[in-house]
């Protein structure tokens, strides 16, 4: 269920961060997230006919380790931009942040302790979703920081199976890039 979740919400969000001639920095790094939930949901929905598990088991590590608090930080650092007055990063300083996501995987895997990506990732986002809310307080951000609360509230509660759910809380950052394409096309 998950992996079609994934799949459906990487969807729209790789097409609202397509590249286009303006495309900054946190672009192209939720159009490289959503990429990898798009493959990794895809492929999970050929595994049957596709037996390449090590393949599905690389992707699968990608999406839920790297992907998700990708997109998270970039939620985060999108809210303290205007907040802190922070200048907007770019393509390579989002690509070593990828990298070092990368590396804290392997290091909390190799140590025995990557659930607490997750549980770190839902901070995070739970940070950035009270940062959107902030920043533009209009009915979409809050049906976001609504979305991200009962997700966190009911990941919280289920703490032995917060992988089974973390793709639940796509949800806000989707609804939260829909609100900041709307607010950037109403003010060109």
């Amino acid at each position: 269920m998950e992996h079609l979740l994934l799949l459906a919400i990487g969807l729209p969000l790789a097409l609202l961060a397509r590249p286009r001639p303006d495309w900054s920095g946190e672009h192209a790094a939720d159009f490289c997230a959503a990429l990898l939930l798009i493959v990794y949901g895809g492929m999970w929905a050929v595994s049957s006919i596709w037996q390449h598990t090590e393949s599905l088991l690389l992707l699968e590590a990608l999406s839920w380790y790297a992907a998700l608090p990708l997109l998270a930080l970039v939620s985060l650092a999108r809210c303290a931009q205007p907040l802190f007055q922070l200048p907007a990063w770019d393509r390579v300083v989002w690509g070593r942040i990828l990298l070092a996501l990368c590396v804290v995987f392997e290091l909390t895997r190799r140590n025995g302790n990557l659930e607490v990506i997750p549980l770190i990732t839902l901070a995070i986002g739970t940070l950035a979703a009270i940062g959107a809310w902030l920043n533009q307080r209009n009915g979409l951000t809050t049906l976001a920081i609504i979305a991200w609360g009962t997700a966190v509230g009911y990941v919280t509660s289920m703490r032995p199976e917060v992988s089974a759910w973390l793709p639940l809380l796509l949800l806000p950052v989707l609804v939260d890039r829909l609100a900041q394409r709307q607010q950037s096309s109403a003010n060109p």
